[in-house]
C-alpha cells in the first residue's frame, strides 16, 4: 500500500484508512510503505523509495503474489511503480490497484466540472505548484508513468467517484489500459468524490467500494 497525502502528508492516517480494512476484509498481509514526503524530498524520491521495500518481499513471495496498490497521490506512485521497477530490472507484480488517481489528473470535463481542473477548491494550497513534482503541468502526463507502451501493466483496477476531478483521467486510463488489452477493471461510486472510499468509511457506498477493492 503506497499511502496518499498529496506527497505531503498522510502518514499514519491516510496509511491506515486504506490499508487496515484491505487486511481485515481480505485477510491477507498488507504492508504500507512510508515514503519520503515534500519539502523534504522531491520527485521521485518516493518512487526511489518503492523498490526498496518490494526486493525485501520478493525474498518471501513471488511477484506473482504481490500486489500494490493506493489512492490519491499513492495511487500515482503505483501507475509509475510499474515502468519504474521494470527499469530496476525488477518482476512486474501480480496486480496493481491505482485509486483515485490517474496517468493524467486534470484532464476532461470532471476536471472542469469539480475544483476547475485540480485536486484543490480554488484558492486554497492542498496541491501547491512547485511541490514534490516541481513545475509539472497537472494536466500533462503524470512524470515516470508510461500510458502509451502499457505493455508491462499487469491487471489493474481503477477506482473514481462520480463527483470527483480525477474521474475523466481514471477513465481515459482504463480505456487505454483495454484497448492495449490489459486486464483493467473500472469501479465507480455514485456521488463520491475523492477518495471517498477510504475517507468516508461510515457510508455504504464506501463500505462496499473496500469490500469490492478487498475481493479484488
Amino acid at each position: 500500500n503506497l499511502h496518499g497525502g498529496s506527497f505531503m502528508v498522510g502518514w499514519p492516517s491516510v496509511a491506515l484508512l486504506d490499508a487496515v480494512p484491505v487486511a481485515a476484509l481480505s485477510g491477507m498481509e498488507v504492508i504500507t510503505v512510508h515514503y519520503r514526503l515534500y519539502p523534504e524530498a522531491v520527485h521521485p524520491a518516493a518512487l526511489e523509495d518503492v523498490p526498496n521495500v518490494y526486493r525485501v518481499l520478493l525474498k518471501e513471495y513471488k511477484a506473482k503474489n504481490i500486489g500494490i496498490f493506493g489512492g490519491s497521490a499513492g495511487g500515482v506512485l503505483t501507475l509509475q511503480a510499474v515502468p519504474w521497477l521494470r527499469d530496476q530490472g525488477l518482476p512486474t507484480p501480480g496486480a496493481i490497484a491505482p485509486l483515485s488517481a490517474a496517468f493524467q489528473t486534470a484532464i476532461g470535463d470532471s476536471a472542469i466540472w469539480n475544483f476547475r481542473g485540480g485536486f484543490s477548491p480554488p484558492g486554497t494550497v492542498l496541491v501547491p505548484p512547485k511541490g514534490y513534482l516541481g513545475a509539472h503541468n497537472r494536466r500533462d502526463w503524470v512524470p515516470g508513468t508510461s500510458p502509451d507502451d502499457l505493455t508491462d501493466y499487469p491487471p489493474t483496477l481503477w477506482l473514481a467517484g462520480t463527483r470527483a476531478p480525477e474521474t475523466s483521467g481514471v477513465i481515459t486510463g482504463h480505456s487505454k489500459m483495454l484497448k492495449a488489452g490489459v486486464a483493467s477493471e473500472l469501479y465507480m461510486i455514485e456521488g463520491g468524490w475523492h477518495t471517498s472510499y477510504s475517507s468516508a468509511p461510515q457510508t455504504p457506498e464506501s463500505q462496499d467500494a473496500m469490500a469490492y477493492i478487498a475481493r479484488w
